[in-house]
């Protein structure tokens, strides 16, 4: 999942720090019809997914995935900050994983963004 996010912020030149702050994007007088141009408005609505997933996540599992998939901490990071075991650390993470999966694919799909990217979080 952190790679497929990666790359998409790549893309459109912006960074995971990005994600946090609405992503705008405002270029007058330019063909709407220039694919590359869709295929940048493309990735942009799929960010703006992300940041809506993000945003609507439930906590504590949004403030686990947000720590160890945003801001990169570890799992003993994480659990120093949160006053949680490691244990329950990586369980919130994979419950927060599912959720942001879950809720990620709805934004796009209510969004109209397509084709829609799939992505497949399972917690053990």
């Amino acid at each position: 999942m952190r790679s497929t996010i990666n790359n998409l912020l790549n893309f459109t030149g912006n960074h995971l720090s990005d994600l946090k702050k609405p992503i705008a994007c405002d270029i007058p007088n330019v063909d709407k019809d220039d694919p590359a141009l869709k295929e940048y408005f493309y990735y942009l609505s799929v960010l703006d997914c992300i940041q809506k997933a993000l945003a609507n996540m439930t906590d504590p599992y949004k403030s686990i995935f947000m720590k160890r998939y945003i801001d990169k901490l570890t799992d003993e990071q994480v659990a120093l900050k949160t006053n949680f075991s490691k244990t329950t650390v990586g369980r919130y993470a994979g419950y927060g994983a599912v959720e942001f999966s879950q809720r990620f694919i709805y934004y796009q799909r209510i969004n109209h963004v397509s084709p829609v990217i799939d992505l497949i979080a399972y917690n053990k």
